[in-house]
Order: C-alpha cells, then structure tokens, then sequence
C-alpha cells in the first residue's frame, strides 16, 4: 500500500464532529436539513387539492344546473319555446368551458410552486384563484 495513508481514527480532525462514523464523505452522513424558509412544507399539498376539489365540484354542479336549460328547450311541446332555452344553454355552456380554462392555470401553479414554508401564502392564494371562476356559470345557471 503505497501512497499517502489517513490518519487514525482518534487523530482525524472530523472525529467528534458527533457523526458515528467520523468521515463527513461517509454514506451515512447527511447535511442537517435547513432551517428557515427553504425548509420542506409538510401541508403543502392540501390548499392545491382543496382547490382542485371546489373548483371539480362546483364546475359539477354548474353543468347540471346548465343541462336542467337543456331539458328545458327539449321539453318544451310547442315548437317555437325551444330557442330561448337553447340559446342560453349554449351561452352557460360557453361560459363554463372558459371559466374552466381560466381555472387551468392557476391549477398547474398551485401544484407546481415549490413546497417550502417561503411559497405557502402565495400556494393559498393560487389555489383560491383555481375554483373561484367556476362560481361564475355556477351563479348565471341558477339566476
């Protein structure tokens, strides 16, 4: 064995760094985790998924109140009643798909901001921002 040799183990400089092992390269050691802001948020996922939750169930419940105007303008026995209810299911129905589309991308950047403690607040706000367009369809299908 030639080369240069590590000192021993009770002359080593990192020997009571308080890691077992006494080697910081060790595959045992790891850094302690941060402390702050940049730590992991452990609730991270639950506003997203309380957004994503109301924003699904009230776009449901949008498009059955929007599908009674379609039972409505079907229903009808004489044929000229037809067209006024036909005509704002297609509005509702248009309104609802752009709502959701509004929906879409603060869905995408709820999910996708990084879960540390630091984002928490604007995580909250996004995912208020996901189901709060669906209450536009949902509130012109019951007027």
């Amino acid at each position: 064995m030639n080369g240069p040799q590590p000192p021993p183990r009770h002359q080593h400089p990192s020997w009571h760094s308080g890691y077992p092992s006494g080697w910081p390269h060790h595959g045992a050691w790891q850094p302690p985790p941060p402390q702050g802001p940049k730590r992991l948020d452990s609730s991270a996922w639950v506003a997203p998924l309380l957004g994503t939750i109301m924003a699904g169930s009230l776009g449901l419940l949008a498009l059955f109140f929007i599908g009674l105007y379609w039972l409505k303008a079907h229903g009808c026995p004489q044929d000229g009643c037809m067209a006024k209810p036909m005509e704002q299911f297609h509005s509702l129905r248009n309104m609802l798909g752009v709502c959701a589309l509004l929906s879409f991308a603060p869905l995408v950047v709820s999910w996708a901001l990084p879960w540390k403690v630091k984002y928490r607040a604007a995580r909250i706000v996004v995912s208020q921002l996901i189901w709060l367009p669906m209450l536009v369809p949902l509130y012109n299908a019951m007027g």
